[in-house]
């Protein structure tokens, strides 16, 4: 009897020592890859977690790993980024994947002009791919659902740096690309637009433009004021951004130098062919362009040329002899350079 006592003693002993162990002794690497980041794919089950993280090199034994995930009842496997601590026993690997939030990623959203461009940069730091934002982006119905169409899209997209959830679908970043829309037409701005008789949309258009033609914050007024001045006098537009957003909807590709011949491309957004506004935003419009449209500088200038000195700003003008003065002295600038 004691005999027995002693072995079943032994047999405890040995497997609390081997519990003990196991609890305590690392199961994720020293060195981890990728900043400590570990990315669960959608769909990921407890039965191909393990595999996925030792693929990305976040596990050293598979078998142990399993066993305390029994032991926790590790069941609900969560997708996701998450940031991982070198040497972590599988106790606090699993803890961790069980409770933690997700590390989100930061996205950049300013360049881009179209669609297209934009879900090229999302797929770069989310899950899904550019195909699956760009089949989100088209679908009337689902847009419709949030007051959209493929043509206003860019109107909820402001140039700016998000923080997204690695698995953030393109349907959850339309949502919050609305709703932080909706929060920056306040009332005043409202009223802003109804006074100046634009709708929102007229508004993103017109700010798309500016954002193409200004780089200093304070012409950006100015310059919304040119373009409102020439639809008051239903003149063509003549703006150079619709030109460039016109030939990047059929070539692709980004900003390049306009030729005389670029003016009379035939596409809808060319405004040197088409009077009016083009249908939609040619990229997306900051707060700036938008309040810039919003609440213009009163002046009479219908025209405006780059200065002769690169320095970003711009020479305006009332009348077209005027402005062949100002265009003449920047071409002949531009000669000087080359």
């Amino acid at each position: 009897m004691n005999q027995w006592i002693k072995i079943i003693a032994g047999l405890l002993a040995c497997i609390g020592l081997y519990g003990y162990y196991s609890f305590s002794t690392a199961n994720v690497p020293a060195e981890l890859p990728n900043d400590g980041i570990v990315k669960i794919p959608t769909g990921c089950t407890r039965d191909s977690l393990p595999l996925v993280l030792l693929e990305q090199g976040f596990l050293l034994d598979t078998n142990s790993y399993k066993t305390w995930a029994n032991l926790m009842d590790f069941q609900t496997v969560r997708s996701g980024r998450y940031r991982l601590t070198p040497s972590w026993s599988n106790y606090k690997l699993i803890r961790h994947l069980q409770h933690s939030e997700q590390a989100s990623v930061k996205v950049m959203l300013n360049t881009e002009k179209n669609a297209k461009q934009i879900a090229a940069k999302l797929s770069k730091f989310l899950e899904s791919d550019s195909l699956s934002f760009i089949t989100a982006f088209s679908d009337t119905l689902a847009l419709d659902s949030l007051g959209l169409t493929p043509e206003t899209l860019q109107t909820v997209i402001f140039p700016d740096t998000y923080a997204f959830y690695w698995n953030t679908s393109p349907t959850a970043f339309l949502k919050k690309m609305v709703k932080k829309h909706k929060a920056f037409w306040t009332e005043a701005r409202l009223a802003k637009a109804q006074t100046a008789n634009l709708t929102q949309l007229q508004v993103h258009i017109l700010a798309s433009i500016v954002e193409g033609e200004a780089s200093k914050n304070e012409e950006r007024p100015r310059i919304a004021s040119v373009y409102l001045n020439r639809l008051q006098k239903n003149m063509m537009l003549q703006a150079d951004p619709t030109v460039q957003y016109a030939l990047m909807d059929i070539y692709g590709g980004g900003y390049r130098r306009l030729y005389n011949k670029d003016y009379q491309f035939a596409h809808r957004y060319n405004t040197y062919i088409n009077l009016g506004l083009p249908p939609g935003p040619v990229g997306l419009a900051s707060p700036a362009s938008i309040d810039a449209v919003l609440t213009p500088e009163t002046h009479e200038f219908i025209y405006f040329c780059a200065k002769p000195d690169n320095s970003g700003y711009h020479n305006f003008a009332v009348t077209h002899e005027a402005h062949m003065v100002n265009v003449k002295n920047y071409q002949t600038w531009m000669q000087t350079r080359k």
